[in-house]
Parts: structure tokens; C-alpha cells; sequence
């Protein structure tokens, strides 16, 4: 009997291993003149998705990885000026949508300001976007976690529902964060509106300054704000209602002062910061 299921188990880790090396690993460049292409959409499923800068002018688009059933697992076309990069798994099943190794990719090479929109819809896969410089993003993400790292930014739109966004060292005009239940995690953001909310997720801002306009807010999901510099101009607004409420600001002068609510001001209010959580807590400093 042991002999039976020895031999049973072999035969199931030599035919996993079949379909694990013995997928045909899959390379493909191309690329596109950036006068010609008025928009990027990109439809992902499961593979990792990169964004990075170019050496030239040019948008250059790499896929990188394995695929045993399907002859081209990514689409990628320009048709009126959109650029359509769309990913779609050739099967359902974990052992044909399963990878051994490095994870299968899309690397999107954009030149050094991109004015043209990019639509991101994404579902499983990572998405990391690194030292490039853009008019306009927006991005829909299932359970990806996505990270922005270094870039500019005038509009981003970022919505999510279970994954963490992680933002660092970069500049955005405008800013609208969304997630169900990832977590919203700021780095040396720095940009003129902002406006983030989770359903659970927490929100950490590091190294926050002043800016026009900012409004947090959760759920349940905890809230921290930490100031790079201290703030010379601001309104402020803060509301809990679990009444766990803490604000270290120099030279705030509070105006309402309670357990769940504090609101007041430093100098001329010209900026604003508004943070409101049902069941979570707050501390700003």
C-alpha cells in the first residue's frame, strides 16, 4: 500500500513539474510614439504591473512570463489614439493560473511627462509605478497591493477594496484615496488637495504638510497624522465618535474642545485639515 501511494505521489510531482517548467516563457516589447497615443488603458488581471521611466520619448510597453495555454496572454494595441494593454489568465484553475519563480509581469515604460490619461482596471496583481511624471491617473484595484513611489502627479484617482496603497516621496496636485478595507499609507505626500476615506482600513500619514485642502475620514479604521513641519495656517476640524481623540499641535487654539470633537485654528487658517471616524482613533501631531 505505502509502494501504491509513493508511487501515486511521484507521478503527481513529476506532472506538476511538467506544467510548472514546462510552460513556454513568454517575451514581448512595443512601442509607441508618444505624439500617437492620447490615452493608456490597461485591463490586468493577475500578472504584476509596473510602471517606469524611459530612456527616450518614447512609451514602450515588456511582458515578462509563463503561459502554457494561451499563445498570447497579453493584448497590447493602439486604435485611435487609446493604448489598450489587457491581460486576461488562460485558466481559472490554480495550477494553470499558478507561477514558479518570478511572477509573470508588465512593465510600461512612460516618457519624462506624460500628458496623456492612463485608466488602470486591475484585480489580483501587484502594481508598483516609480520616478515618472503624469497629467492624469486613475486606478480601480480588486486585492493588488499598489505602491507610488517618487512621482508626479497633477490628478490621482485611486480606489481599491481589499488592498494596501502606499504612497511615498512624491508630489500630487490633487489626490482622491479610496479603500474598502485596504490600508491608505502616506510618506513625504506633498500636493494642494487630498482626500482619503476607508471603510476599515487605517490611514497613516508621515511627514504630512500643510495643504489647501485635506479631508480623512473612516469608518472604522484608525487615523494618524504626523506633521514634517509644523503648521503656520490652519483650520482644523476633528470628530470621533468612539471619543478617542488626540491633537499635539504648537499653537493650535481650540475653539471646540471635547472628548469627541476638537475644532480651532493656527494663524490664518488658509489651509484646512478635516478628520472625521466613527469608531476609530485619531491622533494628530
Amino acid at each position: 500500500m505505502k509502494k501504491i501511494i509513493c508511487l501515486i505521489l511521484f507521478i503527481c510531482i513529476g506532472l506538476f513539474g511538467i506544467v510548472i517548467f514546462g510552460k513556454q516563457k513568454t517575451n514581448l516589447t512595443q512601442d509607441f510614439s508618444m505624439e500617437k497615443v492620447k490615452k493608456i488603458k490597461i485591463d490586468n488581471n493577475s500578472w504584476d504591473l509596473l510602471f517606469k521611466s524611459s530612456h527616450d520619448d518614447e512609451i514602450h510597453v515588456e511582458t515578462s512570463g509563463k503561459d502554457d495555454k494561451s499563445e498570447k496572454p497579453v493584448d497590447i494595441g493602439l486604435e485611435k489614439g487609446v493604448l489598450h494593454v489587457t491581460q486576461n489568465d488562460a485558466s481559472d484553475s490554480f495550477i494553470g493560473g499558478f507561477t514558479f519563480g518570478s511572477r509573470n509581469k508588465i512593465i510600461v515604460y512612460l516618457p519624462k511627462y506624460l500628458s496623456s490619461p492612463i485608466n488602470v482596471e486591475n484585480k489580483n496583481g501587484d502594481i508598483t509605478m516609480e520616478n515618472v511624471s503624469l497629467s492624469d491617473l486613475k486606478l480601480s484595484n480588486s486585492s493588488g497591493n499598489q505602491k507610488i513611489i517618487n512621482v508626479k502627479l497633477d490628478n490621482a484617482s485611486l480606489t481599491s477594496e481589499s488592498a494596501d496603497t502606499t504612497i511615498k516621496d512624491s508630489s500630487i496636485k490633487k489626490l482622491q484615496a479610496e479603500s474598502k478595507s485596504g490600508g491608505l499609507y502616506f510618506t513625504n505626500v506633498s500636493d494642494n488637495e487630498i482626500y482619503a476615506s476607508t471603510g476599515s482600513g487605517e490611514i497613516v500619514f508621515k511627514d504630512f504638510t500643510e495643504h489647501q485642502a485635506s479631508d480623512i475620514n473612516t469608518d472604522s479604521g484608525d487615523i494618524s497624522v504626523s506633521y514634517k513641519i509644523k503648521p503656520a495656517s490652519l483650520k482644523l476640524s476633528v470628530t470621533s465618535k468612539s471619543k478617542d481623540v488626540s491633537v499635539r499641535l504648537d499653537d493650535l487654539k481650540l475653539e471646540v474642545d471635547t472628548e469627541g470633537k476638537k475644532e480651532g485654528a493656527i494663524g490664518r487658517r488658509n489651509n484646512s485639515l478635516k478628520i472625521s471616524s466613527d469608531t476609530g482613533t485619531i491622533n494628530i501631531r
